[in-house]
């Protein structure tokens, strides 16, 4: 009765604990610990005496093990204390004691519910106990082979696939901690320097005017360095699957509930898709300087199969993700220190460095909105070193390896782009990159290899170049695909998408809508422009992520004083300020860099069609406004809701318990002896 009521109060692990230091008899000082096996009270075993002469009736535990019985009961059946306590289990004597298959003529058929009784291996017991011995009796019986008939039971299959996959996985449940600090920094550089620099050095060139673009990658690394430690500080505190979903639902729950969370992926699951679309885009465009007879729908074909192929090997178990990714990361850096190289090596430091007039007239409004655009881009080339943090209920000690894995993807990335941008400009001039008919315009790195190292070597690179593009769009949907899942886990989105897949343990629905949103945005993308999508997807992620998540780090510092903070901002509060002026500037500038376009506007209303659907989903699910705010704080209880057992509500339920025994309560069952049924 106790852990149902904290269950259906969704009460933190802290709480769920204290409750039932309140309710329950304790323990006197030096006493021994009590027995893991729970006991009936003397006051139920009354009971069950009292009904001996009507029904026969036995307790079972959360673990289906026999507790106690009436007289009565064994007369009809078996006689319990004749059995070992050990083997004294409903599923386990439904296999092994012969008087049960001559009392149940349909076996076969009683077998096969008793598994339907296990505990499930996907979770752990409702005391968070390891699985009884009854289950490892099982296995050895399957192992041996004493008992060939349990292949046929179809449950038992089911069942025991999933039991070995949590027994190679190490886990009892939700996701797996596998991916360490290398893996975690290759994912995100892998998603932070795809195509994104080889298609927006001409855009960024452009928007300036002029080689002083460099500006914009420089401005564009200071917002994100200064926003990559906000994401270190979230990421090692809260280390949960979902990244800014899980931020956003610890500061802002106090005042407005659900709200925040909600738009967050409500926003989420437009923007992270629609910005991998735009590297698929980027992929056809380098695909046409290899085939460049390539017709518009020849173009849309191979940009639809290259998004089926990413869903594809994303539909695996997470530990031959982490190893393909960190393939395709030594593949990006190949590609981009041969584009370096070879500028380098046909360097003109006069052509790089010679600046149009009236190029830094910093009292001029074209400057500040040339570098306002050029801060878009620069922002949309480095996103991507929070890619990791999405997934953090995946990584290994999250604490050390998110902070690391972001300021290290950033600080590289950094260096690798001033060099490409700065190289690129001494080999290609700059007029040409702004020049539709150019292929500088359309394969500026294809264009610098070709001017340098000759038409071969444009190939080999292009196709690496591709191959990085590839990566890229392969990590941005590996670690947004779990963002919905999270949400869903926690009741804040449609339940639907908290379903992990049965055997790879992936968020399903998530990845598979994720995957059709990328197609929609590859198709609108090639044929509108493509500096006009980034322009849009940056409006709607500043307004309801970035900005939030400056917020919310001075929030959780005062909410949550005691939270486990491996990892604490260097220069507190200065990143958070140059991260907010850096956010606005971008928001502010949108509609001057997108005439016609009105990216502002676009954005408020999806974020007031997220409001108008947040009413309406609160409404049904009778939660703030129009239900009492469900506060949860259970990071800074110490739990790890998402991989260590812990529970956040109804979805992380596991088993039910009724009063009468002394640790995990057992629950009177009244009837002949097994086959035992769940509790």
């Amino acid at each position: 009765m106790v852990d149902g009521l904290a269950r259906a109060l969704r009460l933190t692990p802290a709480e769920h604990t204290y409750l039932r230091n309140i309710t329950l008899p304790r323990r006197r000082a030096g006493e021994p610990d009590p027995d893991p096996r729970p006991r009936v009270r003397p006051e139920i075993q009354q009971l069950l005496n009292a009904m001996a002469g009507m029904v026969p009736a036995c307790v079972y535990g959360p673990a289906m093990d026999i507790l106690a019985w009436n007289t009565l009961g064994t007369r009809l059946g078996i006689d319990y204390a004749a059995i070992p306590e050990e083997r004294r289990n409903g599923p386990l004597l439904v296999f092994l004691d012969p008087r049960l298959r001559e009392i149940h003529p349909n076996w076969a058929e009683v077998a096969d519910e008793a598994v339907a009784g296990l505990p499930s291996p996907s979770r752990p017991s409702p005391s968070g106990l390891v699985p009884p011995p009854a289950l490892a009796a099982v296995h050895l019986l399957d192992a041996t082979g004493n008992f060939p008939y349990f292949h046929s039971l179809p449950r038992w299959r089911q069942w025991r696939e999933r039991a070995m996959e949590v027994r190679m996985s190490g886990t009892e449940g939700g996701f797996v901690r596998r991916i360490g600090l290398f893996q975690s920094t290759a994912i995100n550089m892998s998603q932070m320097c795809g195509i994104g620099p080889f298609v927006t050095i001409p855009l960024m060139v452009a928007a300036f005017g002029g080689p002083q673009a460099v500006i914009g990658f420089v401005a564009g690394a200071v917002l994100a360095l200064a926003d990559g430690l906000i994401w270190a500080e979230l990421g090692a505190s809260l280390p949960g699957a979902g990244g800014s979903y899980v931020y956003l639902r610890q500061a802002f729950q106090y005042r407005s509930g659900k709200l925040m969370p909600f738009l967050f992926v409500w926003t989420a699951m437009l923007f992270i898709p629609l910005i991998m679309s735009t590297g698929v885009v980027g992929l056809v465009q380098y695909l046409g300087y290899l085939w460049p007879d390539m017709t518009r729908t020849q173009g849309d074909l191979v940009g639809l199969g290259v998004i089926v192929l990413v869903i594809g090997l994303l539909w695996r178990g997470v530990e031959h993700i982490a190893r393909i990714t960190a393939v395709m990361w030594c593949v990006m850096i190949a590609s981009v220190v041969l584009v370096i190289v070879a500028a380098f090596s046909h360097f003109d430091a006069g052509q790089a460095f010679t600046y149009p007039d009236h190029a830094f007239e910093l009292t001029s409004g074209h400057f500040w909105t040339g570098f306002a655009a050029g801060l878009t881009i620069g922002i949309y080339d480095y996103l991507g070193y929070n890619t990791a943090a999405y997934m953090g209920a995946e990584i290994k000690d999250p604490g050390r390896t998110l902070p690391r894995a972001i300021v290290t993807s950033i600080a590289g990335i950094m260096g690798i782009y001033l060099l490409l941008q700065i190289g690129t400009l001494g080999v290609v001039d700059w007029h040409e990159m702004t020049d539709p008919d150019s292929v500088a315009s359309q394969s500026v790195a294809s264009a610098v290899l070709e001017e340098t190292w000759g038409k071969g070597a444009a190939d080999v690179v292009t196709v690496l170049i591709l191959i990085t593009a590839f990566a890229s769009v392969f990590a941005g949907l590996l670690g947004g695909s779990r963002v919905p899942y999270d949400a869903a886990r926690d009741r804040v989105f449609f339940r639907p998408y908290g379903t992990l897949h049965p055997r790879h343990r992936f968020p399903v629905l998530g990845l598979a809508t994720m995957g059709v949103v990328t197609a929609i945005g590859f198709l609108i993308g090639r044929h509108t422009d493509l500096a006009t999508l980034i322009q849009l997807l940056t409006t709607v992620m500043v307004i309801v992520q970035a900005l939030a998540q400056v917020v919310a780090v001075t929030v959780l510092r005062r909410r949550q004083p005691g939270l486990r903070r491996p990892y604490r901002m260097w220069l507190y509060p200065l990143p958070s300020v140059v991260a907010l002026v850096g956010w606005l500037v971008i928001y502010g500038y949108a509609d001057k860099n997108s005439p016609g376009r009105h990216p502002i506007e676009w954005s408020l209303a999806w974020v007031a069609a997220g409001g108008v659907a947040f009413v309406l989903w609160a409404r049904v699910e009778k939660v703030w406004p129009f239900g009492p705010k469900e506060i949860s704080e259970e990071y800074a209880a110490g739990a790890d809701p998402d991989t260590e057992g812990g529970a956040r509500g109804p979805a992380h339920a596991a088993g039910g318990t009724v009063d009468g025994a002394d640790g995990p309560d057992g629950a009177v069952s009244p009837g002949a002896p097994p086959p035992p049924t769940a509790p």
